[in-house]
């Protein structure tokens, strides 16, 4: 699945087409999407950007609203990737997940990677649906986005 992501992305062929942020290199949400889907786009993103703010900015654009609430604006957001707990992510060398729970509006998953100082981590990944009361100029409706990420644990998962 990752690599058909990943060349789906490199090749500008994701369906629905790849809508671009003002910058022209972000994937946006999509109603399109499933959850699996967005976890790929933005554990990809961190992985192959070639700097840590783009890979940022491909996290921040599936931040649900009420993510982005409690984390405050992207530069505050980005902040977030210079604490031990969340630096693994940019740049990581390899990763994994699995699916632990998933309703039709919620789903979490466990991500295992390996940060680019070698070591292994697991995170716990929640992602929510947009609703009407989520929908602002930004998001749209039925939406998967993501709600919060855990602090690690040390993984030999990879």
């Amino acid at each position: 699945m990752r690599v058909v992501i990943a060349l789906l992305i490199c090749l500008g062929l994701i369906v629905p087409s790849i809508a671009r942020a003002d910058t022209d290199r972000l994937i946006q949400p999509d109603s399109a999407y499933s959850p699996e889907q967005v976890i790929e786009i933005q554990l990809f993103g961190l992985q192959a950007s070639k700097d840590d703010i783009t890979a940022i900015e491909q996290v921040w654009v599936f931040a649900h609203p009420d993510n982005k609430r409690a984390t405050g604006p992207l530069v505050r957001f980005a902040r977030l990737f210079t604490y031990p707990a969340y630096a693994p992510m940019v740049g990581h060398k390899g990763y994994s997940y699995e699916l632990l729970a998933k309703d039709d509006r919620t789903a979490r998953f466990r991500v295992d990677l390996r940060g680019r100082d070698g070591n292994g981590y697991s995170y716990i990944w929640d992602l929510r649906k947009t609703l009407a009361d989520d929908v602002t100029s930004e998001v749209k409706e039925g939406w998967w986005m993501t709600t919060g990420v855990t602090a690690p644990r040390k993984s030999d998962a990879l």
